[in-house]
């Protein structure tokens, strides 16, 4: 993907974000929500939710293990990092996609958003010591 301007990278990389994100956190948030309103039902739908959330990074990591590069495997576990804000741990595979596919601007791009992303929480931390 060719994107000249830093404004249109930034809009993109916002897109992705969004696309991937608001799925998991609304399935979560409304997992979390029902289980606080119905009881233990609910709380048990909360945890089975959050056990394939675990799975599928478990999976994807399985998968990694034997094919390192394996392209799809490794924007699965970015995207489920991201969707969960864990800006740390997307890293890892992030680079390992930016060095796989160097002409991709939008992992670039989400690199640059993520480490803002780790800046912004590490300063957030220290204001609060």
């Amino acid at each position: 993907m060719f994107i000249k301007t830093e404004k249109s990278r930034r809009i993109v990389v916002l897109l992705m974000f969004l696309m991937f994100s608001i799925p998991m956190g609304t399935t979560l948030v409304s997992s979390l929500f029902s289980a606080s309103e119905s009881g233990p039902d609910a709380v048990q739908a909360a945890v089975e939710a959050q056990t394939r959330i675990v799975e599928a990074e478990a999976g994807y990591e399985i998968v990694l293990e034997r094919e390192p590069d394996n392209i799809t495997a490794l924007d699965g576990l970015l995207q489920l990092r991201l969707a969960h804000n864990d800006w740390e741990g997307a890293k890892v595979p992030l680079n390992k996609l930016i060095t796989l596919q160097p002409n991709n601007e939008a992992y670039s791009s989400l690199l640059e958003e993520v480490e803002a992303q780790l800046a912004t929480a590490t300063q957030n931390n220290s204001d609060l010591d």
